[in-house]
């Protein structure tokens, strides 16, 4: 009776294991995994920028010197020809300039007990007084130079085509001469000035290929091309912030596009390298073993192999083989349970 009980109970256990061993092993034989074939294309390594685009030329127009402002005949937003008037202006006279110089004193001395500022209000004192001002005074103070004769009138000119983004001035205002009167940005590509995060240091160069985007106009990537880089880096950051070391790079865009004006925040795609057939090995799938990448291969009779990969280079999509050839068409398991061992036959799914 004891022996009838343990092969009962024997073939209970050996029943249980064969049911288990088959839903383990699944409808088709084998280990169930999910695969997924490995993408060939090709595929190129980027450093990612950020900066602001600005005008490919912009142009501060000044008066000669310390005048008063007759005529003014642009506003913002007008587009001019290079040449155009912008404005027209007289130079002060001498004796202008004397009590110009004796208002600065009388009304500013008392005032400002700045030491340099103070020199200079002696300086303008005492010139005022005895009525000479030499040459150097009018053009370091009073940003004159000896190109007009005082008193005359001139007229100041576009140098550039394009926009006029600024007008500080008007008739009957009295300036020096030192701040602009007119600001202009050409017309034309406009250019992305960006910082190169330190990890690229030394790797982003003049005509390397560039994707601008920004958030103003989503979806859409600019082409341009890296024309210049800066010889010195800068750092950014301090005690409350992790300190960062950049370098700046100017990007020319290809294209016009209205949609595209000064100002916007940009981010720039540098293509530093390229690769022609690449195989792009989904994260899923890789096995990091003691700095090795490696991944489990779906082979033709439905077993599993280990296949080592040497990678070049990884990204959002994965990582990424060089020799795509030797990649086309392989299947690897996504996710791979524990256990799998070479040889070990699976039925595998495919990766969603």
């Amino acid at each position: 009776m004891k022996k009838l009980f343990f092969g009962a109970l024997a073939l209970l256990a050996a029943s249980t294991a064969a049911v288990a061993l088959h839903l383990w092993l699944g409808d088709a034989g084998g280990v169930p995994v999910t695969a997924a074939e490995v993408t060939v294309c090709d595929v190129s390594e980027t450093a990612s920028c950020s900066g602001t685009l600005s005008a490919s030329a912009r142009e501060s127009v000044r008066p000669a010197g310390a005048c008063v402002i007759e005529q003014v005949w642009v506003r913002p937003g007008d587009e001019v020809e290079a040449g155009q008037l912008l404005f027209s202006y007289r130079l002060l006279t001498d004796d202008e300039l004397r009590s110009r110089l004796w208002a600065i004193v009388a009304g500013e001395a008392e005032q400002n007990a700045d030491e340099a500022a103070g020199d200079v209000l002696a300086a303008a004192a005492f010139y005022a007084a005895n009525g000479r001002i030499p040459d150097w005074f009018k053009s370091f103070y009073l940003e004159l130079p000896a190109a007009l004769p005082r008193g005359g009138s001139a007229l100041a000119r576009a140098g550039i085509g394009g926009t006029v983004t600024g007008v500080a001035v008007s008739p009957g205002d009295e300036v020096s001469g030192v701040l602009p009167a007119v600001t202009l940005v050409a017309s034309g590509a406009l250019t992305a000035r960006v910082d190169v995060p330190q990890q690229y240091l030394n790797r982003v160069a003049p005509g390397q290929r560039v994707n601008l985007s920004t958030t103003a106009v989503p979806g859409v990537y600019f082409p341009g091309e890296v024309t210049a880089v800066d010889r010195e880096a800068h750092a950014s950051g301090g005690l409350l912030a992790a300190g960062e070391t950049a370098v700046g790079a100017e990007i020319r865009l290809d294209l016009e596009d209205g949609r595209l004006v000064p100002g916007l925040s940009v981010r720039a795609d540098v293509f530093l390298r390229r690769w022609t057939g690449a195989a792009v090995i989904p994260y899923a799938a890789i096995r990091r073993q003691n700095g090795t990448y490696r991944v489990w291969v779906l082979e033709e009779d439905g077993t599993v192999s280990s296949r080592t990969v040497e990678a070049v280079y990884e990204y959002a999509e994965g990582v990424v083989a060089a020799d795509g050839a030797a990649w086309t068409g392989v299947r690897v398991v996504t996710d791979p349970p524990e256990g799998l061992a070479d040889g070990m036959r699976v039925s595998a799914g495919t990766a969603r």
